[in-house]
């Protein structure tokens, strides 16, 4: 009888050994008592996503008798780690079950079998999961390693769990979802379960209506941009999740009303959809807002805020979050081409950043992506009247200048205005200051220049 007893009680620390690795951190278990098993010296190395360096603290749970035997794990003889981590999962425990009558260790990791379920490899908790609680309640409590460079050693054999160090979290990185694995003398290695969301920017020529870093305007012109942003691999994890493009647009443009945001399954959907027909509509969930002052340079930041985008339905891992949105390219645009920019290298940038949460254990903790710039030129035009014969400078002769070679077909045939932008009537430009017709803010390729009189004053 006393035989049969502690297998039945084994086969359940069994189910507590599945349930808490959740990453597949660890090879299968068989439960029986092993001899000469050690209790010190167990190592865990957990492997950051792509974009993360982060470190994680490792909290000691229960105590366990580990060892390798025909490369499977065996474990026995669960304790508690001390009588303070006791007292506090019990009381995590029973806060959340008041009815609990457990007195033991073993009673315990029922418990916690009992509520962690359907752990595979690509399976980590989400935020209301009891691993919150119980990583919460441990803090300062129990034996604690962090990660150098992702690896913990000297480990006492039994079950950790691993969170992210919050001080570890920089920009552009984010925490993962609670790890527990089970510590022997065999190296546990674990690859976290997050993703860093991404964000891009992209303008649409209208010499090609595809998307560029970089196009050429004209004054008065309204040019297409997109915001591409992504959300973390482990965003089904996260009880909120905090959602905002911030898009800073230089003092030559100014943004238009009826900017739009769009949900996209994957990112081949979004891409493939510029006229943003087939997205789901999901502004309503976003604030804009951008400040009535401009900054010192003159350019002002645009923000799309989502405060929860959890209540957004249908997002998953996968989707594609787009903003697209119009800029009119205005008279303090960077002009290519003049004293102050006779290269033509500088433009009228567009920079966006993505504020995220990065911490499923943090509702306040956020994080920003690297910022992605595009930039849209435009173009100065020079004209010199001079006498066919001394080539002197002639200052009084008309002259009307009309785009015969514009990117799209609307502006074709339209003539060049005083500020450089287009429109149905001829403009009178009149050389002066030495014969000379300056023109601004245009991206035609080609004109038809055509002198209309001349009248020396």
């Amino acid at each position: 009888m006393k035989t049969t007893k502690n297998i039945a009680r084994l086969a359940v620390t069994a189910g507590l050994t599945a349930a808490l690795s959740f990453g597949g951190v660890m090879a299968p278990v068989t439960m029986a008592f092993a001899e000469g098993t050690t209790t010190a010296n167990g190592s865990v190395t957990i492997a950051n996503v792509e974009g993360n360096h982060t470190e994680f603290d490792g909290y000691q749970i229960f105590k366990a008798d580990v060892a390798t035997v025909e490369g499977k794990t065996v474990v026995s003889n669960i304790t508690w780690a001390n009588g303070s981590v006791k007292a506090a999962v019990e009381g995590v425990i029973k806060n959340e079950e008041p009815t609990y009558k457990g007195k033991t260790a073993q009673d315990a990791a029922d418990w916690i079998t009992s509520k962690v379920t359907e752990t595979n490899d690509a399976y980590c908790v989400g935020p209301d999961n009891i691993a919150y609680k119980i990583a919460a309640a441990v803090d300062d409590l129990t034996d604690k390693k962090t990660t150098s460079a992702g690896v913990a050693s000297g480990l006492e054999h039994g079950y950790w769990l691993f969170v992210t160090d919050a001080g570890t979290i920089g920009d552009g990185e984010a925490g993962t979802s609670p790890i527990f694995t089970v510590v022997g003398s065999t190296p546990v290695n674990v690859n976290e379960k997050t993703g860093i969301p991404t964000v891009e920017k992209k303008i649409v020529s209208d010499a090609d209506d595809k998307e560029h870093d970089a196009a050429d305007s004209q004054i008065g012109q309204d040019v297409t941009y997109n915001l591409y942003g992504t959300v973390a691999e482990n965003f089904d994890k996260y009880d909120t999740y905090f959602y905002e493009f911030s898009d800073q647009i230089s003092k030559g443009l100014t943004l238009q009303t009826g900017a739009k945001i769009y949900l996209y399954k994957n990112r081949s959907d979004a891409k493939g959809d510029l006229t943003r027909a087939k997205g789901t509509d999901i502004t309503a969930y976003f604030k804009e807002e951008t400040p009535a002052e401009a900054a010192e340079d003159g350019s002002k930041t645009t923000t799309w805020t989502c405060d929860n985008l959890k209540k957004v339905s249908d997002v998953t891992k996968d989707s594609y979050i787009v903003v697209s949105y119009k800029a009119r390219i205005n008279t303090d645009a960077i002009v290519a081409g003049t004293e102050s920019n006779v290269a033509g290298t500088e433009g009228n940038d567009n920079t966006v950043i993505l504020n995220y949460s990065n911490n499923p254990m943090n509702k306040d903790g956020k994080g920003q992506t690297p910022p992605d710039k595009v930039k849209d030129y435009t173009y100065g035009l020079k004209i010199n009247k001079v006498d066919l014969g001394t080539e002197a400078a002639l200052d009084g002769a008309e002259f009307t200048i009309q785009a015969t070679g514009a990117d799209d077909g609307a502006s074709k045939s339209l003539y060049v205005q005083k500020d450089g932008s287009l429109g149905s009537d001829p403009w009178k430009f009149v050389t002066a200051n030495g014969g000379v017709i300056k023109v601004t803010g245009t991206c035609i390729r080609y004109w038809q220049v055509v002198e209309t009189g001349y009248g020396r004053k």
